[in-house]
C-alpha cells in the first residue's frame, strides 16, 4: 500500500549520511559524526531528529503515533557532581531535558516544492469531502508539514528516589540513591518540562518513571509542586484494562490533557492517581538481553508482547551505556529489533522507541525507525521514503482483536 507522490515523512534535501567536514554544514535536523563502531571514521551527516507526525494529522488516537524516547533521559553526559562527591554511574544522554524537548521555529525544513504542495492540497481537499478528518482538522502544508522538531523527544524516561529530604532523579541501584549516583532534583527537571508544555501547547509528552519514592502522596504532590497538574492526563480517560483506542491526539490537546504519566509502581495508581505502567503497556526486555538479535520477548513485569494492551514500549540500549557503540546500536540493529517487535506483536509498532544517546547512528539512527513506525500506523508502509497520502486511514474507533492484528 506504499506509493512514491511524494515522501510523508521526508528528509532534509540534505542528503542523509553525505560527508561532512564541520559540525554545521550539514543542515538542520542532522549532525555530523563518526561511527568507528561500524568501522566508519570518515565524518558524515546523520539524523538526530525524527519528523512530527502530528504535521500530518492529529485526528487518530494517541496509541496510534510512535515517540522518540530516551532512556534515562536525566543522566545527561557532563553534569555537574552532586555535594563535590564524583559521580560513578554512567551517563546514558548528550543533552538536557529541555533540548531532547525542544522545538524549532516553523518552516525551517522539509519544504515541498510547487508541484507537491499543490498535489497534497487537492488529496487532503478529497480526503475533507470524504468526511476523512475533523473539520478543525490543519492540514496545510505550507504551514505544518514544513514544521520541525528539535530534536523531537516525547518519551521520557526518570528514575525518583526520596534523597536528602526531597525526591531526585538517580541513576542507581538497589531501591536507593547516594551521592555518587544522583544527578539532579527532580522538581527541577518537572519545572523544565511544564515551562516546554506552556510554550508548546500542541505538543504531548509522555513519561515513564522508574519509581523507588516511598514516601506517601510523595509523587502527586511533586507533580503539583511543578505545575504540571495542568497538562495532566487522567487514569479515568485511559482505556479500560489497557485495551482499546486512547483519545484522539486533537482531544487531548482540545482538553489541554497533553501529560500521561507512568508509574512502576501499581499501588500508586489507586494511591495517587498514576497510572501503573503495565496496565496499560506491553514491554520488550531493556539491556544486553533485550538486544539478542531476533528475539522480542517481554520484561518480567509486561505482559506478552502479543498481549494487545494499547501501547507498546521498546526498548533498545545495551545494560552498561555504551557511546562509542550507540552509533552502531542505534542503526541497522534497531531497525532489524523493531521488526522483531513487530512480529512479536502480532504485527503492531510500538509506540515508543527508547534508546541511549538519541541523535548518535551511522545514518538515520533513532529518528529514522520512529518514522517507520509512524508509517506503518498512518499508511501500513515500511517504505523508507514514501507513504501514499490516499492510504491514510480515517478518524474512526479502531478495535484490534486478541491478537493485535490491523483490521
Amino acid at each position: 500500500m506504499c506509493g512514491s507522490y511524494f515522501s510523508i515523512f521526508p528528509f532534509s534535501f540534505q542528503a542523509r549520511s553525505s560527508s561532512c567536514l564541520e559540525k554545521g554544514n550539514c543542515g538542520s535536523g542532522f549532525q555530523c559524526q563518526q561511527c568507528p563502531a561500524r568501522g566508519i571514521l570518515a565524518p558524515r551527516c546523520t539524523r538526530i531528529r525524527p519528523t512530527n507526525p502530528l504535521s500530518h494529522v492529529k485526528s487518530l488516537p494517541f496509541n496510534r503515533y510512535t515517540w522518540l524516547t530516551t532512556h534515562n533521559s536525566y543522566a545527561v553526559q557532563g553534569m555537574k557532581d552532586v555535594g563535590g562527591v564524583p559521580r560513578l554511574s554512567p551517563s546514558n544522554q548528550q543533552d538536557s531535558i529541555l533540548g531532547q524537548l525542544q522545538v524549532s521555529s516553523p518552516g525551517s525544513v522539509n519544504k515541498f516544492s510547487r508541484a507537491e504542495n499543490a498535489w497534497l492540497l487537492f488529496i487532503v481537499g478529497e480526503m475533507y469531502s470524504n468526511g476523512q478528518f475533523d473539520s478543525n482538522e490543519n492540514l496545510s502544508p505550507s504551514a505544518d508539514l514544513g514544521f520541525s522538531w528539535q530534536n523531537g523527544v516525547r518519551g521520557l524516561m526518570l528514575d525518583m528516589y526520596d534523597f536528602e529530604d526531597d525526591i531526585w532523579l538517580c541513576h542507581s541501584y538497589g531501591g536507593h540513591c547516594h551521592n555518587f549516583t544522583a544527578y539532579q532534583r527532580a522538581i527541577d527537571v518537572l519545572i523544565e518540562i511544564r515551562d516546554f508544555m506552556r510554550s508548546n501547547p500542541e505538543e504531548i509528552v509522555t513519561l515513564f518513571i522508574e519509581d523507588y519514592v516511598k514516601v506517601p502522596q510523595g509523587l502527586s504532590r511533586l507533580f503539583f509542586e511543578a505545575g504540571l497538574n495542568e497538562f495532566w492526563f487522567p487514569v479515568t480517560r485511559m482505556p479500560k484494562y489497557g485495551v482499546g483506542d486512547w483519545p484522539t491526539v486533537s482531544d487531548m490537546i482540545k482538553r489541554n490533557q497533553r501529560l500521561v504519566v507512568f508509574t512502576s509502581k501499581m499501588n500508586k495508581e489507586d494511591s495517587e492517581g498514576i497510572a501503573y505502567q503495565w496496565t496499560y503497556v506491553v514491554e520488550n526486555q531493556y539491556g544486553d538481553e533485550g538486544m539478542r538479535k531476533g528475539v522480542c520477548h517481554n520484561r518480567q513485569e509486561s505482559y506478552p508482547m502479543m498481549v494487545s494492551l494499547s501501547l507498546i514500549l521498546m526498548n533498545h540500549f545495551p545494560s552498561l551505556a555504551d557511546y562509542t557503540g550507540s552509533c552502531q546500536h542505534n542503526s541497522a540493529e534497531l531497525m532489524q529489533m523493531m521488526r522483531t517487535c513487530y512480529e512479536a506483536a502480532y504485527s503492531r509498532v510500538p509506540n515508543f522507541i527508547a534508546v541511549d544517546f538519541y541523535k548518535r547512528s551511522d545514518g538515520g539512527g533513532a529518528p529514522e525507525a520512529v518514522d517507520q513506525a509512524n508509517r506503518q500506523h498512518l499508511c501500513r508502509c515500511w517504505d523508507a521514503a514514501h507513504c501514499k497520502v490516499l492510504t491514510l486511514l480515517p478518524t474512526r474507533t479502531i478495535s484490534y482483536n486478541l491478537h493485535g492484528v490491523f483490521p
